[in-house]
């Protein structure tokens, strides 16, 4: 008989992927010779610009095999530090205030375990990332919910429910803008306001800018830490290679902060990842100082798709949704039915054949939702948002 011995409580603050759980369901569907549509992942369908795979090919028969810097080549935190210039508007010291990560979801965790300590509140929205309690958790604090609302056809934050969630332990704020899963994207006023609130409780920003990129009608992304020296002092940026360039299997991403910050996380990098592949960073030179017109045709064509989905879910019966501002997902309000998002979600697999993500993943004010991606084939869409209407109908 082996021997079971108790674990680390901190695991328990991290629960299964629903994401995960869903593709499992479909894949078991798919043995039996369905054919299922993935709606379910924030898994652009472009493959990695040509030049960029290009530059990973040569730098490995450079010899770019070894041991990478901890903290990231310093050519590539110069390149981020142009980009974060440019793009931005933010000024960060590339020798001590960037550090390359294995993805952004290593800079969450860095951010988070290097700031948080047991029994700080951190506030976070509600819905949200799910990575972003489950990390806070981890990490010993208490991920305080902070309602998203439904205000004129938007998500907003609101300095209400800011002043209501904040307590005297609160250490920090997360934001995510352009938003997972509402699509949200936050406008200058409303990061005044949070700046204001986070400078009126003096608390640590830390701000998730992955889908910056794909923004539309017209709209705008903003750094909050450009707003003001104050706010640039406080807060934290995290960004990624993976959807900006179809880059998701790379695991390459980046931090931007004031060197008090960046020290402290890079003491937790050492120890939980370091920097990303050396020939990985070399590729991700080229995609920062390299052209971007691969950036500007894949966010063109996530607004003709966002289109689509639009449209294909005017005719879909009982169901409630915003229009995504931003990043590539529909958060569908499908509450009328009456199920609990999870057992809707395997519903619309088992009738419809189309994997989507329980809202409830994203927190309590996803009950009733359901996340679907549209960063998929146009075709795939439509025939998609179909399967889901099957399934919502055969309810009715």
């Amino acid at each position: 008989m082996s021997v079971k011995f108790d674990l680390a409580t901190r695991t328990d603050a991290v629960a299964p992927s629903d994401v995960l759980v869903m593709i499992e369901l479909a894949k078991e569907m798919e043995k039996d010779g369905i054919k299922v549509t993935y709606m379910v992942q924030g898994q652009p369908d472009f493959d990695t610009p040509a030049h960029i795979k290009q530059a990973a090919y040569d730098a490995l028969e450079a010899g770019y095999t070894g041991y990478p810097p901890g903290e990231g080549y310093i050519d590539l935190r110069q390149a981020v530090a142009r980009k974060l210039r440019r793009e931005n508007g933010l000024e960060y010291d590339p020798a001590t205030e960037i550090i390359i990560t294995n993805g952004a979801a290593l800079g969450i965790y860095l951010a988070v375990t290097a700031v948080v300590n047991p029994g700080d509140d951190v506030l976070v929205t509600n819905p949200g990332y799910a990575s972003y309690h489950m990390v806070v958790g981890s990490a010993g604090g208490r991920p305080n919910l902070v309602p998203l609302r439904r205000i004129d056809e938007r998500w907003m934050l609101t300095e209400e429910d800011l002043e209501e969630a904040v307590t005297d332990k609160t250490k920090a704020i997360i934001l995510n803008s352009p938003g997972n899963p509402s699509g949200r994207v936050m406008t200058e006023d409303e990061y005044r306001m949070v700046g204001s609130f986070a400078k009126r409780h003096n608390l640590i920003v830390i701000t998730d800018e992955v889908y910056e990129h794909f923004v539309y009608d017209g709209g705008k992304h903003i750094s909050i830490a450009g707003l003001s020296d104050d706010l640039r002092g406080r807060t934290i940026t995290l960004n990624s290679f993976s959807k900006t360039y179809a880059m998701t299997g790379w695991r390459l991403g980046y931090v931007g902060a004031p060197d008090y910050l960046t020290s402290a996380m890079a003491k937790m990098n050492a120890v939980a990842g370091r920097a990303a592949a050396a020939f990985v960073q070399r590729a991700g030179i080229v995609a920062l100082d390299g052209p971007q017109d691969c950036v500007k045709e894949m966010a063109e064509s996530y607004a003709r798709r966002r289109e689509i989905i639009l449209e294909e879910l005017k005719i879909v019966p009982g169901i409630s949704y915003s229009k995504p501002e931003g990043a590539f997902y529909a958060f569908v309000d499908a509450s009328e039915y009456g199920m609990d998002c999870t057992e809707l979600a395997k519903h619309v697999l088992k009738v419809g054949h189309v994997v989507t993500t329980p809202g409830t993943y994203y927190g309590s004010a996803g009950e009733g939702h359901l996340r679907l991606s549209f960063c998929i084939d146009d075709k795939d869409i439509r025939t998609g948002v179909a399967g889901l209407r099957t399934a919502l109908e055969a309810l009715r």
